[in-house]
């Protein structure tokens, strides 16, 4: 191994470790065999990849015909985009992630090939490392858990810890880490630390010699027959059992067969590809069908701290970054019920959003959960009252109330309150994490008018897509990250471009606004933006949409938005040429692309000219942004990129 990684070809892969000292990441070229992970089997088949991760315990049998390529990359490099918050397992990745890394190290074995500098090849590793940290992969809700929490109770789970020592050491409320616990699968922070405990006493079960009553002990367990109890309910067996089934990997054995790069392997690389390395070319067609239907702008809902400062210039950067009409437009603003409310500063709020067209979301908070207590109540009918005063004689924009977690009773008591002054309004509610998979949202549909769930969650409920205001708040996930592009950005994106006709709306902080506004390099922040004012921009029939593009024509107009990740396409394909021939005669034509490349240099144009126009380097990706006018039926571009064309008829 490198100062950073190694990578070997292995025939017959057999291997069994103690556990995992660094990173490995194994690329199934031919044959079947099987990997275990943490107790975990897996049947692997050619072009899996499977991710085995620090502290990992493993097993690796490859059966006879089975071929591996097998890049290791070292701790030292891997923690240094670890963070305390992150927890991930080895797993056989899906389809969809194991493309990206499938494609990376491809970039490897031609860069060992052609003897390249190291330098060039620890970019990719290092990337590797940026789309590992980017999977959540281990629990969906462990990133709920504060990392200070974490922390804490990791590094103190052989101790004695009560709920005041959490709250004394991490400077906590009781409550807030109730709740913090309540999102998460283990209920409370006993059965969290219990988990901690658990994971520490398996990897001294299986690595070492020791009795299994003094390693229950020495990680916090005292009372030996509820450490059994524990152990057998989250594991299957006794730890005994475990011992003796899984004894092989308390000694580190490789008898895997060590092969050459030759011009076989390379072939295997090559054959690994589903489909033709040729370009591939989609046509774009340009007739409405039967069943067209109109393109509906998406209501867009700002949320943030405070708008009661909001002026002329913040509404029109808010329009100008994301490309709404502002009709379309809703500000969200918090009604404190526990705090005095300033009639003037409502009054004047209510001027200002009259005034620029746009419309108000009022957000209730209040302090007790599931209902409203009747001084709350009695300042909502203050706030509804000031509103009937300056909406009376001009009714000139939307008014919406956003509530969560209130029960039934609740919100039919607010909804006669503010029917009582305001004939015309919507009612939103926030669904919660912990409203998800509860049949709270099928009882008070009838009541509420739309929901605000993550894109991420809409699957997991049965409200109707019209209902939904999709949250997209990227800045609270993955905060580190928020510089690094990877691949799963991308797939967002193509996520978010299937389902976009059918929500109502999205709901975004304002910081991701005035953020991306700030960018220098082209992240995630300002690609998100740069797709949410593309499909703003969509207007007339939909006359076509799949799952990477969206066609629309209005009068004279004809518009594409078009997302090409390599996970969905040829992953050996540099270029996809899109095919405008149903077009007979345009006047011109524009386009604007994103488009992300590996660490190349360079970056040409069809005709191999070097593009440059607004290129910005990027740690492990290069993202260009490209705009210019096209004068062809077609148009070229690289397989990773979103693509904006929009073709004016000749008349």
């Amino acid at each position: 191994m490198t100062d950073n990684y190694s990578l070997h070809i292995y025939k017959s892969m057999k291997m069994s470790s103690v556990k995992e000292a660094n990173l490995k990441i194994i690329y199934w070229l031919q044959g079947t065999g099987v990997v275990s992970i943490n107790l975990q089997q897996y049947d692997v088949k050619r072009n899996d990849v499977t991710v085995i991760m620090l502290n990992d315990l493993y097993q690796i049998d490859g059966h006879d015909d089975s071929v591996c390529c097998v890049v290791e990359v070292s701790a030292k490099t891997f923690l240094k985009f670890m963070n305390a918050n992150y927890m991930m397992r080895g797993k056989v990745l899906t389809n969809e992630v194991a493309s990206t890394f499938r494609i990376l190290i491809k970039y490897l074995i031609y860069s060992k090939i052609k003897q390249q500098s190291y330098n060039a090849n620890d970019k990719i590793i290092n990337y590797m490392c940026v789309e590992l940290m980017s999977l959540n992969t281990y629990d969906g809700s462990r990133h709920l858990v504060a990392e200070e929490v974490h922390d804490y109770l990791t590094n103190n789970h052989h101790k004695k810890i009560n709920r005041k020592d959490v709250i004394n050491q991490v400077s906590i409320t009781n409550k807030a880490l109730s709740d913090m616990f309540k999102a998460t699968p283990y209920s409370n922070f006993i059965q969290y630390l219990n988990h901690i405990r658990l994971e520490h006493c398996l990897i001294d079960i299986l690595t070492s010699k020791k009795p299994i009553e003094e390693i229950a002990s020495s990680h916090g367990f005292n009372h030996y027959s509820r450490f059994i109890h524990l152990f057998k309910e989250t594991y299957g067996n006794t730890p005994k059992l475990i011992r003796k089934r899984y004894s092989p990997t308390s000694h580190s054995i490789n008898h895997s067969q060590l092969v050459e790069i030759d011009k076989n392997i390379i072939e295997l690389f090559d054959d690994t590809n589903q489909s033709s390395s040729s370009m591939r070319e989609i046509d774009i067609p340009f007739e409405p069908t039967k069943r067209s239907q109109m393109y509906q702008p998406k209501n867009i809902y700002i949320k943030g701290s405070n708008f009661y400062w909001m002026d002329y210039y913040t509404i029109k950067q808010i329009i100008q970054r994301l490309g709404v009409n502002p009709e379309n437009l809703h500000i969200i603003v918090t009604i404190d019920t526990s705090n005095e409310l300033s009639i003037e500063q409502i009054t004047l709020l209510l001027q200002k959003i009259v005034n620029y067209n746009v419309n108000v979301v009022f957000r209730i908070k209040h302090e007790y959960k599931e209902l409203l207590t009747s001084t709350e109540r009695g300042k909502i009918e203050k706030l509804v009252a000031t509103i009937f005063n300056m909406t009376f004689e001009s009714n000139r924009c939307k008014i919406a109330f956003l509530i969560n977690d209130l029960n039934i009773t609740a919100i039919q008591k607010l909804k006669r309150l503010i029917d009582n002054y305001i004939g015309v309004f919507e009612l939103i509610y926030h669904l919660e994490p912990k409203e998800l998979n509860t049949r709270y949202d099928k009882e008070i549909d009838h009541l509420i008018d739309y929901f605000i769930l993550p894109l991420r969650q809409i699957e997991q409920v049965s409200i109707a897509c019209s209902k939904i205001i999709c949250d997209v708040d990227l800045i609270n996930e993955n905060n580190d990250l928020k510089e690094k592009i990877t691949m799963s950005d991308f797939n967002k994106v193509t996520e978010l471009l299937t389902n976009y006709t059918k929500f109502r709306g999205l709901i975004m902080h304002m910081s991701i606004i005035s953020e991306a506004s700030k960018e220098i390099n082209l992240t995630r922040l300002s690609i998100f933006i740069f797709i949410i004012n593309i499909l703003n921009q969509l207007r007339g029939i939909v006359i076509y949409q799949n799952d990477t593009m969206i066609v629309t024509k209005f009068k004279h107009e004809v518009q594409c938005v078009i997302c090409l990740p390599a996970a969905l396409l040829n992953e050996n394909s540099d270029a996809i040429r899109l095919s405008c021939k149903g077009l007979q005669q345009f006047s011109h034509a524009k386009t604007k692309q994103i488009v992300l490349s590996i660490d190349k240099d360079n970056h040409t144009s069809e005709n191999g000219v070097l593009v440059n126009d607004i290129m910005q380097q990027h740690s492990y990706w290069k993202a260009n942004f490209i705009e210019r006018n096209i004068y062809d039926h077609s148009l070229m571009v690289s397989s990773n990129s979103i693509v904006h064309l929009k073709y004016h008829l000749e008349i």
